[in-house]
């Protein structure tokens, strides 16, 4: 388990155990120094300031001051050994006992038991460096100590305390100096630190905005039709998104038409301007607003259709620079017919059952560039018999580039669509996308969408109801 400690170091997180084992290696440590330090006063200071006539307080006073030392320390064992702190009481009591530790040297060097002001300067320097280096402190955690240090320096000479062999401004330097080398480690590493949550910051923001992505590609292919592979009339596709998520789209109608029986097909093939977050959100609008037109009016005829959209589009997102490319198109198998309608669109291909192929051009200017008054659209109407397809298609199709920079083309396209018969399975959408892959040099810039709406040879019910097989 990880354990959070805001302010506390440098890490976001501290493992379990280890501040602990770190605050014991640094009490050690510290102690080991401090009794050291002791012995130094007692057996080579007191008699060197005898010698040379220095005023010493009582030794009584003097043991006090060195037994507060070592308790300081001892208390932050205690504090390390205490299973109610957490990491970041835990570090406050740190930064708590060096704090103490430098009042004390004040107070022994007020005593007189060091070497001419220098000895407690040497200790709160040790101590001070050992705990940044050791423990995580923030700066700002480092300086506390300092300037508890400093004013108790200041506040010893604003007293009366003799300078000794330094005078008053050496005493205040040499008390600043002493607590540099704690400060600069801690500030090293407290930027490397906020360098190493920045970037986990940006790696845990990716990962959401990548989430983020995912959920939205669920949502928006979940707004894509079943293919309808029963019946007479019968249409499937293949969807190949440039990114996570893009901005062509394919919705299917069941519904309408002469036969009760063999209701009418309508195919509307939608390609949104850009791509990802901003064209999959238009395409979700646009899905919204496809549903609500045939929910109101099963019959509608492609050319009623593309008026709708283009109001929609002109009245909602034209201001936002956003336009889309239709092609619709409604086959009615008790007539034979098909009517289509086409607003910018690449022009699709039908290819009849003899194997001639035409196309089916646009019929109107891109939906959302003028208002319904002056909008105009042109019906195409064509005979749809049985072993007829129709493929339409986005234009992430023919502006693939190959290896000399060209683009495919509507032409070649239109020779693939030529060049043989469907298979059986993935009829000409997966032939087709798989044609576009192996001409393509380099990565895919563009969404590409290939549909088939086709004729079968026999008989059949055609089944589902809007957009479902």
């Amino acid at each position: 388990m990880s354990m959070t400690t805001p302010g506390a170091g440098p890490d976001a997180q501290t493992a379990a155990g280890e501040l602990r084992q770190r605050m014991i290696q640094f009490a050690l440590l510290a102690s080991a120094f401090g009794l050291v330090l002791i012995a130094v006063y007692w057996l080579v200071g007191a008699p060197m300031s005898e010698d040379r006539g220095w005023t010493l307080a009582p030794a009584w006073a003097r043991a006090i001051a060195d037994v507060a030392w070592v308790g300081v320390l001892g208390g932050l064992v205690g504090a390390v050994l205490s299973p109610k702190l957490d990491d970041h009481r835990l570090v406050l009591a740190s930064v708590v006992a060096v704090s103490g530790i430098g009042v004390i040297d004040v107070v022994r060097r007020t005593l007189g038991a060091e070497f001419g002001g220098v000895g407690s300067a040497i200790s709160f320097l040790v101590i001070h460096s050992a705990a940044a280096a050791l423990l995580p402190w923030r700066t700002q955690q480092a300086l506390v100590p300092v300037g508890v240090w400093f004013l108790g320096s200041t506040l010893a000479l604003a007293l009366g305390e003799p300078a000794r062999l330094l005078d008053s401004a050496g005493v205040i330097a040499v008390s600043l100096g002493a607590g540099v080398p704690g400060i600069v480690i801690s500030a090293v590493r407290d930027a490397g630190s906020k360098e190493r949550e920045a970037d986990a910051g940006d790696a845990h923001r990716f990962h959401e905005v990548n989430q983020d992505l995912l959920d939205a590609r669920r949502i928006h292919e979940g707004a894509f039709p079943e293919a309808i592979r029963r019946g007479s009339v019968q249409f499937t596709y293949v969807y190949e998104p440039m990114s996570q998520i893009g901005g062509d789209y394919l919705h299917a109608h069941v519904g309408g038409g002469a036969s009760p029986t063999e209701p009418a097909l309508s195919l509307v093939l939608l390609d949104v301007t850009g791509h990802g977050i901003a064209a999959a959100l238009t395409v979700n609008r646009l899905h919204g607003e496809l549903s609500r037109l045939y929910a109101e009016d099963p019959d509608l005829r492609p050319i009623d259709v593309l008026r709708a959209l283009n109001k929609y589009v002109y009245l909602t997102l034209s201001e936002h620079s956003l336009f889309v490319t239709a092609f619709i198109m409604r086959a009615d198998p008790s007539d034979n017919v098909l009517e289509y309608a086409s607003a910018g669109h690449p022009p699709a291909f039908l290819r009849g059952s003899t194997g001639v192929i035409e196309e089916l051009a646009s019929t109107a200017m891109v939906l959302g560039a003028l208002p319904d008054e002056e909008y105009m659209i042109d019906e195409g109407v064509h005979s749809l018999g049985p072993g007829d397809s129709i493929v339409a298609y986005t234009d992430g199709a023919i502006e693939v580039r190959g290896r000399d920079g060209e683009m495919l083309g509507i032409e070649g396209l239109r020779d693939v669509y030529r060049s043989g018969w469907a298979d059986a399975k993935g009829r000409w959408p997966a032939a087709m996308v798989q044609a576009v892959e192996r001409y393509r040099e380099g990565e895919s810039d563009d969404d590409t969408l290939v549909v088939e709406l086709f004729r079968t040879l026999g008989g059949g019910v055609l089944s589902g109801g809007d957009g479902k097989a």
